[in-house]
């Protein structure tokens, strides 16, 4: 896992540093789909982060292989400022496209508030980096899927982003 990870750290490394396709693409404006539920429910449900994210994994047609990361592992991607992480699982892809997955059970809804916020820099930070590199991914990008219930924070990049949110949806009304 270790070799994994150094090998995915180096690769993004030298993808920030590489321009690779050499037509020009106009940026986009970063339109991601937010879909918020109501964070004042009269009852927390309890959801299953770990079902959940491997649901989106298994349900949803990827390009690339997903490989799970773990939490040390996410902080070279995420900044963690003042989100307070109980439960967490991430799954990205090998550099090669921008798809991954995150599922995020934390402390309170505040958290979650903090790591949809962090979900939209992420989703940015790729844009600017595949908008040269792999101009493809950017449409992905463009409609990743980021949900907050209550104190539960969803990212999901993929070319299926309504089965996504389907997925999520249903996770969270159950």
């Amino acid at each position: 896992m270790r070799k994994f990870s150094i090998v995915l750290v180096a690769t993004v490394a030298a993808l920030s540093f590489t321009a690779c396709a050499k037509e020009e693409v106009k940026k986009t404006a970063v339109n991601i789909n937010v879909n918020e539920q109501a964070e004042e429910a009269s009852e927390e449900k309890e959801v299953n982060v770990k079902e959940l994210a491997d649901k989106l994994l298994n349900d949803i047609t990827y390009q690339d292989q997903l490989g799970e990361l773990d939490m040390d592992t996410a902080s070279t991607f995420y900044t963690f400022d003042g989100v307070e992480v109980e439960e967490a699982y991430f799954f990205e892809s090998s550099g090669a496209t921008a798809e991954e997955i995150v599922v995020i059970k934390c402390k309170d809804s505040d958290s979650a508030a903090k790591a949809k916020e962090m979900f939209k820099v992420r989703v940015s930070d790729q844009i600017d980096s595949y908008t040269d590199y792999v101009p493809e991914e950017v449409t992905k990008l463009n409609d990743a899927v980021i949900i907050t219930s209550n104190n539960i924070a969803v990212l999901s990049v993929s070319n299926d982003s309504s089965k996504a949110k389907s997925i999520i949806e249903e996770a969270i009304a159950k």
